[in-house]
């Protein structure tokens, strides 16, 4: 069904980018979450029925803030034949910050896999692979997808009191405005990330393979970023607690 913008949403800039989206309807039944629990697959070009995104066709900007905003889970289809994939992602809490944010961008690419679902990317690039026997063929993919991530996010992570969630395919108006908040959004995250890494006592840019870990020899360093990064979510568990 496709529902009023301007009831559900009050940002003027999230109104623009939702025009012509269609909403979930509801919450994702509990049964069918059930059946695509898998976080982990893979799946082969031959047995895809959907191959979207990956490198220069696929755009992501991802954004927190503290202040109340509305719950969506919503897709736009401008070109079923289309490969482009945009993702919009924007969580909501009081209680939110960088450290929490940064947990949900290294996090959100496995909240999106899923039975029959493969899910790859980096920084603001996103690729989804849906195999011909996903459950998710059954009902609307993208929809299902966006509804998925958004349940997901809030089971992870008390903190998030609302997630709106976009997800497109071709290249519509929508896409246009992501692909092109994708471009500030990418330094941002890693500005965000060795702000991160230096609350938690590690100067990230020390890395000098710069996250490549297969071609880094130093164990010791990275031993130490695994450490810190333990230390970091016991205590997040015990604020939680």
């Amino acid at each position: 069904m496709t529902a009023a913008i301007d009831i559900i949403v009050s940002d003027p800039k999230e109104a623009d980018l939702l025009k012509g989206a269609v909403f979930a309807d509801g919450t994702l039944s509990e049964d069918f979450a059930r059946s695509l629990e898998t976080r982990s697959n893979f799946v082969l070009l031959s047995d895809a029925a959907i191959d979207l995104g990956g490198p220069g066709r696929s755009a992501v900007f991802l954004k927190y803030d503290t202040i109340a905003a509305p719950d969506f889970a919503a897709a736009l289809i401008s070109d079923i034949e289309a490969e482009e994939l945009g993702l919009y992602l924007r969580v909501s809490g009081k209680n939110l910050n960088d450290e929490l944010f940064y947990l949900v961008v290294q996090n959100f690419r496995s909240f999106l896999k899923a039975t029959g679902v493969m899910v790859k990317g980096s920084e603001d690039e996103l690729w989804v692979r849906i195999s011909k026997k996903s459950p998710l063929l059954s009902e609307r993919p993208l929809l299902r997808l966006a509804q998925l991530l958004s349940k997901r996010i809030k089971d992870e992570f008390q903190e998030v009191t609302s997630v709106g969630v976009l997800i497109t395919q071709g290249e519509s108006g929508s896409y246009t405005r992501i692909k092109k908040s994708a471009e500030s959004y990418s330094k941002k995250s890693e500005t965000l990330k060795a702000k991160v890494w230096e609350q938690r006592g590690f100067n990230f840019n020390e890395c000098h393979v710069l996250g490549h870990c297969g071609k880094c020899s130093d164990k010791k360093l990275c031993a130490n970023i695994r450490r810190i990064g333990r230390l970091s979510e016991a205590q997040r568990e015990t604020e939680k607690e």
